[in-house]
């Protein structure tokens, strides 16, 4: 049995091209809606109500913002290795060679490992090399600080010579979702502020604190265009860290949160007894103190900021909320910079385009 399918060519009009001739009849509901301009309908409910892809998106916010990170950071990496690859070839045709013979010859034969950087190495390394013999020690640091220094300087000839080459590059970086996230808390600058920076944050944090040192001069060179709040997120890797976030709460109930804060991000001990002569020491009540530090209250505040986190979906410390917009990890003082002044030249713009009352 042959079974054959009628398709019907309209050719001309006012489209001019050929397209198949919709079928005669009720239009689709999706149709009916893509008419209307909702070109991104997921789904449609008894004919009339629409789904579309953009509501959907909405409501996975941050979750879906991560998978797309996840994404792009694996294209910008496949995309750099076929700029590498495909400038290298090129290079290596203007020399009359091959690639593997001009990758071969950009990496170093010899390279010169000072004794210094041996010895610092091996004195820094004592507690895992202390049962083997130092010459033998020393000789495998030697091996592996050359294999570094060659593949370095093989790295730094290859970025110059992609440095000659003119490369455009297209990749469209994911935007992150706007968050609504509540900016209560301990906070520096003025509530009406173009720029709201909120950190969720750990004292037992590496990059937190160095983050706490980068936001200083931040805070400073911007003014009253930038407000800053700070949120906790003590993680459970740090055993230290709850009680911590506690205890900067009750010193806060006290006025000195900010001046606490300090202290607990420059102190390598984070006991509770440190943590109660860090408050003796800013002249804190000790009885107020301790009896905060003990409470269910202090540590109901410290939870309601966690519940906050994952309900934004902040998966490590810090994370920050720029005017809603999520920036995972610790950002140099340059990228900050760069993401305040984009927020701030688009909140003029808003301004701008805002009805004048």
């Amino acid at each position: 049995m042959i079974v054959i399918a009628l398709v019907i060519i309209s050719v001309g009009g006012e489209t001019g091209y050929c397209q198949t001739k919709r079928p005669e009849g009720p239009e689709t509901t999706v149709y009916k809606a893509q008419k209307k301009g909702r070109q991104d309908v997921v789904a449609v409910i008894d004919g009339n109500l629409v789904i579309t892809e953009h509501e959907v998106d909405e409501a996975a916010g941050s979750q879906l913002y991560t998978l797309q990170e996840k994404i792009f950071s694996l294209r910008q990496s496949i995309l750099k290795n076929l700029l590498i690859q495909t400038v290298l070839k090129e290079e290596a045709k203007r020399r009359g060679m091959t690639e593997g013979e001009l990758r071969k010859q950009l990496m170093p034969d010899r390279v010169e490992v000072k004794q210094s950087d041996i010895d610092q190495a091996y004195a820094d390394n004592l507690s895992v090399l202390e049962n083997m013999n130092e010459d033998e020690a020393k000789q495998r640091i030697r091996l592996d600080l050359e294999s570094r220094l060659k593949f370095d300087r093989y790295k730094a000839a290859v970025t110059e010579i992609l440095s000659r080459a003119k490369i455009e590059t297209f990749l469209s970086e994911p935007v992150p979702p706007a968050s609504t996230i509540n900016a209560e808390g301990p906070s520096k600058g003025p509530r009406d502020a173009s720029v709201t920076i909120i950190e969720f944050s750990d004292f037992q944090c590496p990059y937190c604190k160095q983050a706490a040192t980068n936001l200083k001069p931040l805070m400073q060179s911007y003014g009253s265009d930038v407000r800053f709040v700070f949120k906790q997120m003590p993680l459970p890797i740090h055993p230290d860290a709850f009680k911590a976030a506690q205890a900067s709460v009750c010193a806060g109930e006290q006025g000195e949160f900010w001046e606490y804060h300090d202290i607990l991000f420059s102190a390598d001990d984070l006991s509770e007894q440190a943590l109660k002569k860090y408050a003796s020491d800013l002249g804190l009540p000790s009885d107020e103190f301790n009896s905060c530090l003990a409470s269910e209250a202090s540590a109901t505040v410290v939870r309601r900021n966690m519940q906050e986190a994952r309900q934004a979906d902040v998966q490590g410390t810090p994370t920050f909320f720029v005017n809603g917009k999520i920036i995972r990890g610790l950002k140099s003082l340059e990228d900050f910079k760069n993401v305040i002044d984009h927020t701030l030249k688009s909140r003029q713009q808003e301004l701008k385009r805002a009805p004048t009352q």
